[in-house]
């Protein structure tokens, strides 16, 4: 009996061991196979690969819809909105908006009016492939090559490239920030003059133990990883940077934005703290705005006496 007992004891634990690996086997290689819809969800909200609110229903009438070709053939979608250069109290600053991983570029459409019509500055977004009316499907690589593409049609465009660029970048759109100043920052006639990074994370594999802790073992299967924390010691000094940290954000830790701030080289180096900033709402903490408009004022170089 005792042998029996042993032997049926013997083929459970071998049963358990065979579900557990079956089970780690399937986290594991969901993980790897399907974690690009885990990082982009470009159709949350329902409707955002189909519809993308235009700046004329923020009351922006004057912009323009322009489509950039990337190098691997995908159509990226921007909306340029753009002040008149001989209006007296013109400012040469340009804000590029980079969105946060859901949702298109309509949705941040609200941001846009401040920087544009609140502040006076020329505003440039882009939905990622993938995104909104963008061609292609998004990763890593393929939004990198967005942003340089991006990037050269602003270097080239008449009145851009006149101007002081900040890169504005929120949770992803930050990891994307920070790729383009350590990119393109440090090349001579960069117009890169300004860097603001709201509740970004040092990397993707180091943030999934914190969103999804039952898969903290196998982040090292992550192939989007986004690494800021080795970008950013390379961006150009002279570039003032700005941090904006929720300090009850639920996504990153605030301590990713802590580390992102130590690794920071910038001579100029701003960090505004927010309590009761989540992941989600920093943006409409008080002061947030004041704090920043008076960031890009201060230290973004200008030619012309602000209009905020």
């Amino acid at each position: 009996m005792a042998n029996t007992n042993m032997k049926t004891l013997q083929q459970y634990t071998f049963y358990l061991f065979g579900v557990g690996a079956a089970i780690t086997a399937f986290v594991a290689a969901g993980l790897y196979m399907f974690q690009s819809k885990l990082i982009y969800p470009s159709n949350f909200p329902a409707g955002s690969r189909s519809h993308v609110d235009t700046p004329d229903s923020q009351g922006m009438p004057s912009y323009k819809d322009v489509t950039i070709d990337t190098p691997d053939g995908e159509k990226i979608k921007a909306f340029v909105l753009l002040h008149d250069e001989n209006e007296p109290g013109y400012v040469a600053k340009t804000v590029l908006l980079l969105c946060p991983n859901a949702g298109n570029m309509g949705h941040a459409l609200p941001i846009v009016r401040l920087f544009y019509q609140q502040m006076g500055y020329n505003a440039v977004i882009f939905s990622y492939r993938g995104y909104g009316l963008s061609t292609g499907s998004p990763s890593e690589t393929g939004i990198k090559t967005d942003a340089r593409a991006l990037y050269n049609y602003l270097q080239s465009h008449p009145q851009i490239k006149n101007t002081s660029l900040v890169l504005y970048g929120r949770s992803l759109g930050g990891a994307v920030a920070i790729y383009m100043a350590s990119q393109f920052g440090g090349s001579e006639g960069s117009i890169i003059k300004g860097l603001v990074l709201e509740n970004t994370f040092l990397s993707i594999p180091k943030l999934i133990g914190y969103v999804l802790p039952f898969a903290a073992p196998f982040a090292r299967l992550c192939h989007q990883k986004w690494e800021s924390e080795k970008l950013m010691p390379l961006i150009n000094p002279e570039i003032p940077t700005m941090f904006l940290s929720g300090q009850r954000d639920e996504i990153v830790p605030p301590e990713h934005m802590k580390g992102l701030i130590e690794l920071c080289p910038a001579d100029v180096k701003v960090v505004e703290y927010f309590e009761n900033g989540t992941h989600n709402d920093t943006i409409v903490q008080p002061q947030y705005w004041e704090k920043l408009a008076a960031f890009i004022q201060r230290f973004v170089p200008k030619e012309e006496k602000e209009k905020y």
